[in-house]
């Protein structure tokens, strides 16, 4: 098996609202997932997700920057255009 594989996710020119609407809700499906996870782990293991609780704010921190951005596109009537792939890489774990 090939070590890496790489993912179109988002690619094109978009107004500003369809930016901010698109690049939103990718940042806020992830912050949902680790507030899940961090959840799931609470109730399961009786601890949270030390990995969730770090990467949210983190998060948190980029809708914040990216809305900042777009606004400032939007009033000066610019496009956004948004390049975004996924690279998965594969190792074999030690039995």
């Amino acid at each position: 098996m090939k070590n890496n594989k790489n993912f179109l996710l988002i690619e094109g020119s978009f107004n500003p609202l369809e930016a901010k609407e698109i690049l939103l809700r990718v940042f806020g499906d992830k912050i949902q997932f680790h507030q899940k996870k961090n959840f799931s782990s609470k109730e399961r293991l009786g601890k949270e997700d030390i990995n969730s609780l770090e990467r949210i704010p983190q998060l948190q921190k980029s809708i914040c920057d990216i809305i900042i951005s777009i606004d400032e596109a939007q009033q000066e009537n610019m496009i956004v255009t948004i390049h975004s792939g996924v690279i998965i890489s594969f190792t074999k774990t030690e039995k």
